[in-house]
């Protein structure tokens, strides 16, 4: 069993992902003898706000593991309570505001969403983006993302696009992280590619990048 003074960590999961997401890391951080916690990223329609929701948790210093949207919040929290983040892993992050071209496709998913059209959009518009085409596992991966988005239902799916949309650009701010942070991207990752995982690790001076 780790010390009790090792730090507690949290999970932040991506859009429209559950805590199913960690199963496998959470396992393993548990096996370790880590407290663990997911945060609650679905109930908030700004990144600032799921921050806050999420800082008030923190009561000792705490590493945050963050996947996509999940990233986006685990540096908002930092900014917020900086002393109460012991590290950072974020992974297929970025910290950029939203491409202003992908505004109107977001804005019509919202709206179809809103209409009864929530399934179609996970299963014909987001999960094919979600994975490199030539994944072994291919099919599971999409199944799950399907379940997962299935779970959490349209509201949770348009108040957490209305926070990847309007997200503000961080990185500004990145200079000022003084916590080790490892930063994990995919080399197809068609959301979140390469070149901002580097950027991302070129602007925090702890980092470590691993593709």
């Amino acid at each position: 069993m780790e010390s009790s003074t090792a730090p507690s960590w949290l999970l932040l999961p991506g859009h429209l992902c559950t805590d199913a997401l960690w199963a496998g890391v959470r396992s393993q951080l548990v096996a370790e003898g880590r407290e663990v916690t997911t945060a609650d990223l679905c109930s908030d329609a700004s990144v600032e706000a799921m921050a806050r929701r999420a800082s008030v948790s923190l009561r000792a210093p705490t590493v945050l593991v963050g996947f996509s949207m999940g990233g986006l919040v685990a540096l908002a929290i930092h900014a917020l309570v900086p002393d109460l983040v012991a590290g950072m892993v974020l992974i297929s992050s970025n910290a950029r505001a939203h491409l202003p071209e992908r505004n109107a496709a977001r804005i019509a998913q919202e709206q179809v969403a809103r209409t009864g059209g929530f399934a179609r959009i996970v299963a014909s518009d987001l999960v094919p983006s979600y994975f490199a085409s030539g994944h072994p596992d291919l099919a599971l991966l999409r199944r799950s993302a399907i379940e997962m988005a299935s779970e959490l239902g349209p509201e949770v799916f348009v108040r957490q696009s209305e926070a990847i949309r309007t997200r503000p650009d961080s990185r500004a701010a990145l200079a000022s992280v003084r916590c080790p942070c490892l930063i994990v991207g995919g080399g197809q990752d068609p959301l979140s590619p390469p070149e901002w995982q580097q950027e991302l690790a070129a602007g925090i001076p702890a980092s470590e990048l691993a593709m």
